[in-house]
């Protein structure tokens, strides 16, 4: 058996190694730091970037679902977009389709701006506005989950008067809107939460084109004025504000032209 000696200081750590982990231990306080001041450098900035824009320029937004379900001002303001400013270097192009009373559908073409990271940039009555357009997140359960947009407008402080006087045209376009009393709108209850548009609007049917018994036409007109006027009574009972008529016979005898008569002669 051979027996061998450990070298005198073996165990102990040398002068080099001491270094190397010194070393090691500075460059990562080093990087560290280094990687603290940037994060803070670029917190600091964000903030004094949204503190000069909020110096210097003014902006407001507009939020609404896509398509034509809920409040139509989102969509009035796209319409403001595409007409105004017709030559978007990214538009966003959809059509929109009308059918006539003769079943003809004419079609037209909407380019308001996309959907970018960028904002685009558009100059209006001597103003450079910004414009920038988001899809955000589905909201709760409206519309039919369907996804809100958001249009952002947005410039200098001194031109606060041009995006003044958009907003203004914006809103009056929006609050002239009246029904077309010359036309019968459908609705269906969607999933029992809202009513819904369904398809496109019909002329009305005047009352006296349907063929139907004196009495009954009468009787039931008489009924739905009743049934119009007396919300506060319906209200003040906690009585579901509805009434159901239920129209019986063989096909042909004028149940649906008496519905479409009765829905245009009351709105």
């Amino acid at each position: 058996m051979e027996a061998t000696s450990c070298p005198a200081g073996a165990g102990a750590p040398t002068a080099d190694f001491l270094k190397s982990e010194k070393t090691l231990f500075t460059s990562g306080l080093i990087t560290s730091v280094v990687i603290l001041l940037a994060y803070l450098t670029f917190k600091i900035g964000h903030r004094l970037r949204a503190w000069f824009l909020d110096l210097v320029t003014v902006s407001f937004e507009i939020t609404g679902p896509m398509g034509t379900c809920g409040n139509c001002l989102y969509g009035y303001t796209v319409s403001w977009l595409d007409e105004n400013v017709p030559d978007w270097k990214h538009p966003h192009v959809t059509a929109h389709s009308e059918q006539d009373d003769a079943g003809r559908v004419t079609t037209t073409f909407k380019k308001p701006p996309g959907f970018e990271a960028s904002p685009h940039y558009f100059k209006h009555e001597g103003a450079w506005i910004q414009v920038e357009r988001k899809q955000l997140a589905t909201i709760g359960i409206v519309c039919d989950q369907t996804p809100y947009e958001s249009v952002t407008f947005r410039t200098l402080r001194i031109n606060h008067g041009v995006l003044k006087k958009i907003l203004d045209e914006i809103h009056s376009r929006f609050s002239v809107i009246e029904p077309d009393e010359t036309r019968t709108h459908f609705y269906y209850a969607h999933d029992g939460s809202y009513w819904r548009e369904f398809g496109n609007a019909k002329r009305k049917r005047p009352l006296n084109s349907v063929i139907l018994n004196e009495t009954t036409l009468n009787t039931l007109v008489s009924d739905v004025k009743e049934f119009l006027a007396s919300e506060n009574w319906y209200r003040d009972r906690g009585i579901p504000y509805r009434r159901g008529y239920l129209l019986y016979g063989p096909p042909g005898n004028g149940k649906s032209s008496f519905v479409k008569a009765i829905a245009g002669e009351f709105g």
